[in-house]
């Protein structure tokens, strides 16, 4: 089946303190301002997150600084398991990957941070030495930290930004995750995330 590529297409409320984006746009990791400049599309790809997700994402914007909860899901940036690249793993574990950030911005300086809890449920059943099929109930819970500072004034600009982010596959970064323990009676699995500093 072939999908049409989907760069950015949404619809963002914005009243006096609070705004409403649904759609897809940049992941809270990939955007922003900290957007780095740049003749070629990668835009630091692979020492950067490159994601963009269908998600909804409320901002509340009390003055100079901002507090967001964002919603996400995956369509084209995906995670990897044991049938290659799918969002099938996304679809299994029900749950939205969930992002808290925060942002100050004030004369050209912005500085914030985000956290992000993604989940992902790599196999559905199992085969048990018996030939029997069991349901598989593990999840994988992945924790990702990320700050961030931008300064500009007239032409000059500088940015910042670390990351460490477990099983972060899905921004088309080196990570994954690893089975840490077999049980060969029922073939189920245990994971544990690769971590990586960006």
């Amino acid at each position: 089946v072939y999908l049409f590529r989907l760069r950015k297409a949404f619809v963002l409320f914005n009243w006096k303190k609070t705004s409403l984006l649904v759609g897809q746009t940049w992941h809270p990791f990939g955007g922003g301002d900290i957007f780095p400049q740049l003749p070629s599309l990668n835009t630091g790809s692979p020492f950067r997150p490159f994601n963009r997700s269908p998600q909804v994402r409320y901002d509340y914007k009390p003055g100079y600084w901002t507090a967001s909860l964002t919603g996400a899901y995956q369509q084209q940036y995906l995670s990897y398991g044991p049938c290659g690249a799918s969002n099938t793993y996304k679809r299994d574990a029900v749950l939205p990957e969930m992002v808290l950030g925060i942002d100050h911005t004030k004369n050209g300086v912005s500085f914030g941070g985000n956290i992000d809890y993604n989940t992902i449920k790599p196999r559905v059943t199992t085969t048990g030495s018996d030939g029997k099929i069991y349901n598989s109930g593990q999840i994988l819970g992945s924790l990702s930290y990320m700050v961030y500072g931008r300064y500009q004034h007239k032409k000059l600009m500088m940015l910042f930004q670390g990351f460490l982010g477990q099983n972060v596959t899905h921004f088309t970064l080196n990570s994954g995750y690893g089975i840490s323990d077999f049980n060969p009676e029922t073939g189920e699995e245990h994971y544990t995330n690769y971590n990586g500093l960006y």
